[in-house]
């Protein structure tokens, strides 16, 4: 073989092994580089909020047998708090009855969990568990957070519901 093919051949076989390297290398962190690609669409909408904070949680370990998706959604303020809650439906009657009475309601263990069941494809709605695109969230007036939980089984939602409302009520 001529020294000018060698070296092309050389050329070639280096190219085709960095490109397949890069292409190994983008697949295994193109989650890290666009993580909007694997999150939720409520999660895009909250992630620019500056009152909310938002994460998504993949395999959440609710219990020693269950593990789910999670949204996490905490307010900074009260008034980011009533935003967020009027966003997933809550009557503007309860809204206004936590901003006059917010002491009441963030001092007493039982009012101040919610655990609502909503529409995934629209937030404010309201469902039952029979529905298949229902999403339990379970809510703390005292920590002014939403989570929700991004199962449609109605089993692990009956689990997550006892385990975390369970722990919620020992915390506060």
């Amino acid at each position: 073989m001529k020294p000018r093919k060698i070296r092309l051949l050389w050329i070639v076989g280096l190219t085709v092994i960095l490109l397949a390297s890069a292409m190994v290398a983008l697949s295994m962190l193109w989650p890290r580089l666009f993580p909007s690609f694997y999150v939720s669409d409520l999660y895009c909408r909250y992630e620019d909020n500056e009152y909310i904070r938002v994460t998504e949680i993949h395999n959440f370990q609710v219990n020693d047998t269950l593990a789910v998706d999670v949204l996490l959604m905490e307010a900074t303020t009260d008034s980011a708090w009533c935003e967020l809650l009027k966003d997933f439906g809550t009557p503007e009657k309860v809204i206004e009855f936590y901003r006059t009475n917010r002491k009441f309601i963030v001092g007493e263990d039982v009012n101040s969990i919610t655990e609502f069941i909503i529409d995934i494809n629209n937030p404010k709605k309201y469902t039952t568990q029979a529905d298949p695109n229902c999403r339990l969230v379970i809510g703390s007036y005292t920590k002014k957070t939403l989570c929700l939980f991004l199962t449609e089984d109605t089993n692990q939602q009956n689990a997550i519901s006892l385990t975390k409302i369970s722990r919620l009520k020992n915390e506060n």
